[in-house]
Order: C-alpha cells, then sequence, then structure tokens
C-alpha cells in the first residue's frame, strides 16, 4: 500500500496553497520534498497527517480515504499509522522528562512502555540525560528525543519537516543516522539538498502550490532548470562538466 493523493486543493481562506495534486508517495522508499518557501511543501505533509483536511479532492493512506467530510475517530486511525517529526522541537515535547516524553504514545496506544528505553538505547541517547525535562536539552538532543517519541511506537510512515535545520554538524550526523536506519517509509521536507537528495529514491519540487516535477535524482538533475536549486556537489559537478553526480564521494572520486 501507499499514500495517494488525488486532484487535491487546499487554501487558507482565499489563499490557494496547493493546487490539484495528484501523486503517489512510493511505500519504503525515501521521499524528498524541495522547493522554494511558501511552495506548498509542509501543506502538503499536514494533508498527509491529517492536520488539515483538503477542500477538494481526496488522500488514500493505505485503504482509508480522507476528503473535506473525514471525521475526527478515521483521522485519528490514519494517524497511528504515521509519525510527524515537527521542525520545531518544542512544539512536540512536554514530558517531564524524556523517558516520559518518549513513552507518551506508547501509553497512548496501550503498548509496551519498555519500547521507549529500546528506542533510545537504539539511537545512543546518554543515559544520564533520560531523567532530564526535555527543555534542559540542546536542540539536537532535543530533536533525537522528537525523533525517539515517533520511531518508539513503530508507525509505517514517518514524516520530517526540516529535520537538520538548525543544528550543528555532530547533531546533524546524529539525526541523519537515526532517519536513514529507519525501516520505514519516509517524507522529508528540506532545504538541506546536501545532505538528503543522495538517499532520495522518490524527490517532489514544489512550486507556486503544485508539484512541478517528481522523480528520481537523475530525472530531475539530468537537464539544467533555473527553478530547482541543485546541491553544491551537483553545482561543482556541472561547473567542471562531469555530468549527473549523485553525493560528495561521488564527486571526489569523478574528480580523482
Amino acid at each position: 500500500m501507499s499514500i495517494i493523493f488525488n486532484d487535491v486543493s487546499f487554501k487558507y481562506e482565499s489563499y490557494v496553497t496547493l493546487q490539484n495534486i495528484s501523486t503517489t508517495i512510493p511505500e519504503n522508499k525515501t521521499t524528498v520534498i524541495i522547493g522554494k518557501t511558501g511552495s506548498g511543501k509542509s501543506t502538503f505533509i499536514n494533508l498527509v497527517d491529517g492536520l488539515l483536511l483538503p477542500d477538494s479532492g481526496n488522500i488514500v493512506v493505505d485503504d482509508s480515504e480522507v476528503t473535506r467530510k473525514t471525521k475526527e475517530k478515521a483521522l485519528a486511525n490514519i494517524r497511528r499509522k504515521i509519525g510527524f517529526v515537527f521542525q520545531q522541537p518544542h512544539k512536540q515535547l512536554f514530558a517531564n522528562s524524556v523517558l516520559e516524553d518518549v513513552s507518551f504514545a506508547l501509553k497512548n496506544f496501550s503498548m509496551d512502555l519498555s519500547l521507549a528505553k529500546k528506542t533510545l538505547d537504539r539511537i545512543d541517547f546518554p543515559n544520564d540525560l533520560r531523567e532530564n525535562s526535555v527543555f534542559d536539552l540542546s536542540l539536537g538532543q532535543q530533536r533525537m528525543v522528537a525523533v525517539a517519541g515517533v520511531m518508539a511506537y513503530q508507525p509505517k510512515y514517518l514524516i520530517f519537516d526540516e529535520p537538520t535545520s538548525g543544528l550543528d554538524q555532530e547533531n546533524k550526523e546524529i539525526v541523519f543516522k537515526q532517519i536513514t536506519t529507519a525501516p520505514q517509509t519516509k517524507i522529508i521536507v528540506t532545504h538541506d539538498l546536501d545532505t538528503f537528495l543522495p538517499i532520495a529514491d522518490n524527490i517532489l519540487v514544489f512550486n507556486q502550490g503544485q508539484i512541478y516535477k517528481q522523480g528520481t535524482y537523475d530525472q530531475i538533475y539530468g537537464q539544467h532548470d533555473e527553478l530547482i536549486s541543485r546541491p553544491t556537489f551537483q553545482r561543482v559537478a556541472d561547473v567542471l562538466g562531469l555530468g549527473v553526480v549523485h553525493s560528495v564521494e561521488e564527486l571526489g572520486g569523478r574528480i580523482k
């Protein structure tokens, strides 16, 4: 199964933010969503999670359909399948301790609470910080806790909104490892092209509320397009006339 958008449109008051979106998010793949600020990326993922409802068209998550008339009970069943990590971790962290925060969804879904500790162990979160308030942590540590909180209850789909924004290189690498080692279907909204495009199976390029282009890295970057931002390693490859390059490592090998 997968996530399917069928001719979906959405507007805030009189401002149309998404227009006639039809696309499929492939299962067990990593979809990276890029585009300028205000192009519709965040609205798209909020629709996936049922935080917003489409004004027209429908969204199918596995065998569940979402329309503008879908009731909260049906949306709750869909959200059980989806883990959403917000750009600002403080928006989803609230408990008195790290362990309590990671356990929250497990309690709601009547799941084994030992999964919280196991998840924190898996991401190597420091033992001496697990009883600390989440608000005493660094931004990088807060984001680790937010990721752990959604991974603990083992949703089928994971959504990440700008997961490396504001992080130093060390914390960026830690969060990146968390994301890449997760077995779920992943949707990543990002401006960090150098980090996430190399792991993308599927790329959606948003522009002015529409999907301007969709495909693999080669399909998106095989030809130059001024409307599509290019990762640094690809821009260097363009200057050197090396064609399509998929990562910094590949660029280095090609230069040698």
